[in-house]
């Protein structure tokens, strides 16, 4: 970058036909044949982000600009929708006053508008009022469901502990190392004193671990699964 970019705050050269063409492939592929890991260009700079920061302003503002014009479309949808409702309508209403037991349906040059007698049923329109009555006269007819809400876990009732899927025994002169399977256990700190002791001091022994839910007897809770910590960015744009 040359002085004078440095001084103008100017974004470091990109290669913006080679970036569209990667954005352009990117937008066309269907969302399942893309890649979970994105290989291509990425940003190595404050200047080339902000280059990315504009580009970004352009297309939500193109997209704001594509949005009022749906939105025109969909009001005009609607308001062709609601008259062909309205027809609908009249067709209904005029067969069900002219349906007997042997006509029930009517044909036209353009159309046929046929009718259907449906049977009364029981609706629930009060459920709270409906279960106490069920609850006292037909108790078979009641469902109760639960429903965990991790949120009132405490650290005491559920924290989040290293479950040990094997042993690994380090040599400490050669390197050596031996994986010792064994039946998944929660980590304590005593369980790997015991094992370095059994071991002896010629090795060194780690634990390979995965992260586990545990409850207060130590051990892990079925039906819980930890989902890992991650760093996300918002990101606001200075759109023209």
């Amino acid at each position: 970058m040359s002085d004078m970019q440095k001084m103008l705050a100017m974004p470091e050269p990109v290669d913006e036909p080679a970036i569209m063409a990667e954005v352009e492939s990117w937008v066309n592929a269907d969302e399942d044949a893309r890649p979970a890991r994105r290989e291509g260009w990425r940003i190595e700079s404050l200047q080339q982000a902000d280059w990315v920061m504009r580009k970004l302003a352009e297309v939500q503002t193109l997209g704001l600009e594509y949005q009022a014009t749906i939105e025109a479309w969909k009001h005009a949808y609607n308001r062709i929708a609601d008259a062909g409702q309205w027809f609908e309508d009249r067709l209904a209403e005029w067969a069900i006053l002219n349906r007997t037991s042997t006509v029930k349906s009517f044909a036209t040059p353009h159309g046929t508008v046929k009718t259907r007698s449906n049977p009364a049923r029981v609706v629930i329109v009060d459920e709270d009022a409906a279960v106490e009555w069920a609850r006292a006269h037909m108790p078979a007819a009641v469902r109760t469901s639960y429903k965990l809400l991790v949120s009132e876990l405490s650290d005491e009732d559920a924290h989040i502990g290293a479950l040990v899927t094997a042993w690994v025994s380090i040599h400490k002169v050669t390197g050596e190392q031996e994986t010792l399977p064994i039946t998944p256990v929660v980590f304590t700190p005593e369980l790997l004193a015991d094992l370095q002791e059994a071991i002896g001091d010629e090795h060194v022994v780690e634990a390979v671990t995965e992260p586990a839910v545990v409850g207060r007897d130590g051990k892990v809770i079925p039906g819980l699964d930890v989902r890992p910590s991650t760093v996300t960015a918002s990101i606001a744009t200075f759109r023209p």
